[in-house]
C-alpha cells in the first residue's frame, strides 16, 4: 500500500464507484478458505463507500445489526437476505458461467427462461427432462435459472426447498454428465450441508459449490431504472 495514505480511507475511496465495489465483493467469493469475519468486513466497507452522506451513529449501529443478523442466519435465509441487503446498495446477487467465451446476453437467457418457469409446459415433452436438457445445453441459462431464485418479491418469504430444488436441477444438468456417480452424490450432500450452515460459510460455500459446476457467484449493478439505486442516495437504514 501507499505509505502516505492510511489503508482504510484509501480502500473506501477506491471502491466508491459501484463497478469497483462489485469487483471488490466478487473477490471475496474467489478467496480460498476465507476468515469468518471477512465477508462482514467486505460488506461493511461497501456500505460505507456507497453511502452518499454521513450516517448518524445510531443509524450506523442499526445497519450493522442488520448485517450481523443476516450473517447469523442459516443457509437459504442468509443467501436470500444477502440479495435483499445488496439490493439496498444498488446491486444484485448473480451467477455467471466461468468460461467467458461461452457467455450470451443475459436478456436472451431471461427471455428464454420464461418458458421453463411457465407451468403450461409443451405437452409433447415431460417437464423435468425438458428442463434438465435445456439447462444442460446452455450453461448460461442454468446460471440465470439459479439467479431468478435469489430474487424475492415484496413480502415473499425465503423458501429453502425451492432454492434447493433449483440448485439440484442445475447440478443434475451440469454436474451429472461430468462427474462419477459417487462424485455427483457427494456434491448433492455438500448442497445439503451448505444450506444448513450459517451466514458467511453458507454464502462462501455456495460459491465453491457452483465452481464445481463451471459457474461462479457474482455481483451485478442493477440496470433496471426502477430498481437501480446505485446512483441514488443509499438509505440510512438497510433492511434484511
Amino acid at each position: 500500500m501507499l505509505k502516505s495514505l492510511p489503508y482504510h480511507p484509501f480502500l473506501i475511496q477506491s471502491i466508491k464507484n459501484p463497478t469497483d465495489s462489485a469487483m471488490y465483493l466478487e473477490a471475496f467469493f474467489e478467496e480460498e478458505n476465507p476468515e469468518a469475519e471477512l465477508l462482514k468486513m467486505v460488506l461493511s466497507n461497501v456500505a460505507e463507500a456507497l453511502s452518499k452522506k454521513q450516517i448518524a451513529p445510531e443509524q450506523a449501529r442499526i445497519n450493522q445489526e442488520k448485517l450481523d443478523e443476516l450473517l447469523s442466519q442459516a443457509g437459504s435465509d442468509a443467501i436470500y437476505n444477502l440479495g435483499t441487503w445488496l439490493k439496498a446498495l444498488g446491486f444484485k446477487l448473480t451467477v455467471t458461467v466461468c468460461e467467458p467465451e461461452n457467455s450470451i446476453k443475459r436478456t436472451e437467457s431471461r427471455s428464454e427462461l420464461t418458458v421453463y418457469q411457465n407451468p403450461k409446459m409443451p405437452k409433447s415433452l415431460p417437464y423435468r427432462p425438458f428442463l434438465i436438457e435445456s439447462l444442460r445445453k446452455k450453461p448460461e441459462l442454468a446460471a440465470t435459472y439459479i439467479e431468478t431464485h435469489f430474487e424475492l418479491d415484496e413480502g415473499e418469504e425465503p423458501d429453502e426447498a425451492l432454492l434447493k430444488r433449483a440448485l439440484s436441477d442445475v447440478a443434475e444438468a451440469l454436474g451429472q454428465p461430468k462427474m462419477t456417480p459417487e462424485e455427483y452424490e457427494l456434491h448433492l450432500k455438500k448442497l445439503d450441508e451448505l444450506l444448513s450452515q450459517q451466514g458467511s460459510d453458507a454464502i462462501y460455500n455456495l460459491g465453491t459449490w457452483l465452481n464445481a459446476l463451471g459457474l461462479k457467484l457474482t455481483v451485478a449493478i442493477f440496470t433496471d431504472t426502477e430498481d437501480n439505486t446505485a446512483n441514488a442516495e443509499i438509505p440510512a437504514q438497510l433492511s434484511v
